[in-house]
């Protein structure tokens, strides 16, 4: 069986289609000790304890990462997001902050004046100060703790509803007679 050659600045320069699926399907053909070897090349470290299907594909996705460029900012933004979510033990929801687009504008209008928050990638914009939470924003413009999220219309109606009830009790709600 051939040796791999290592992707270079030269074979990612030509990233030729056929250059890619040729070193694909020999990293297919490889048998353990050959995987093994071309980890350490591709990754400068011994190879992990797993499958060879699985050493498999990661070494396809590492020739095509160095082939192909890489994750984009946003996915690799996504994935440390993901992380700290992880380590805090909330990985159910994205905050607002996580699934709004940059440049958002949310606006609301409240005791007769209105109020404009911008989405920024250090969290939320508000009359030239930095908010890490929108939950911030809204307790400054309403002087108490109020949820970012419901102030600026985020949360949907059914969860809202759910919250209701759950304060109010299932037996305690308003008769609709």
């Amino acid at each position: 069986m051939p040796k791999l050659s290592s992707p270079t600045p030269r074979s990612v320069a030509t990233n030729d289609a056929d250059t890619l699926t040729g070193k694909i399907n020999e990293i297919k053909a490889m048998k353990t000790p050959q995987l093994k070897a071309l980890w350490q090349e591709l990754y400068f470290r011994e190879a992990p304890v797993m499958h060879s299907n699985l050493l498999k594909m990661r070494l396809i996705w590492r020739v095509q990462e160095i082939m192909k460029g890489g994750l984009s900012q946003r996915a690799s933004d996504e994935l440390t997001s993901l992380r700290r979510r992880l380590r805090r033990g909330r990985i159910a929801e994205k905050t607002p902050q996580e699934s709004l687009p940059l440049g958002t504008r949310l606006s609301r209008e409240y005791d007769g004046e209105p109020h404009e928050a911008l989405v920024v990638r250090e969290g939320f914009e508000y009359r030239g100060e930095i908010y890490t939470s929108l939950t911030k924003v809204a307790k400054v413009i309403t002087g108490t703790a109020w949820s970012g999220p419901a102030f600026f219309g985020l949360k949907k109606a059914t969860q809202n509803k759910n919250k209701e009830e759950k304060k109010d009790g299932p037996n305690n709600r308003k008769s609709s007679k």
